[in-house]
């Protein structure tokens, strides 16, 4: 490979789809639940999303990477909210 040749592996974008179905919005109520006396990394400027366990709607910004099969709230729609 000459330089500045960039290769990619096959498949990788589908592989970053599946990295993305992977990565579940959890509000702060349940990280704490789960992750006691740990500080969550948080994204700055979160959208609206539903906690992958509990469905809250949250804007808390704390992202957890979990098989879709094992969340009760994987990647559901987001109400309209009155």
């Amino acid at each position: 490979m000459g330089a500045g040749t960039v290769s990619f592996s096959p498949g990788r974008e589908a592989g970053c789809a599946a990295v993305i179905d992977w990565t579940h919005s959890i509000c702060l109520k349940c990280w704490h639940k789960r992750h006691p006396g740990m500080v969550p990394h948080v994204v700055i400027d979160a959208n609206l999303d539903l906690c992958c366990y509990c469905g809250a709607a949250n804007q808390d910004g704390i992202y957890v990477r979990q098989d879709p099969k094992e969340v009760h709230h994987a990647n559901s729609p987001i109400p309209f909210l009155d």
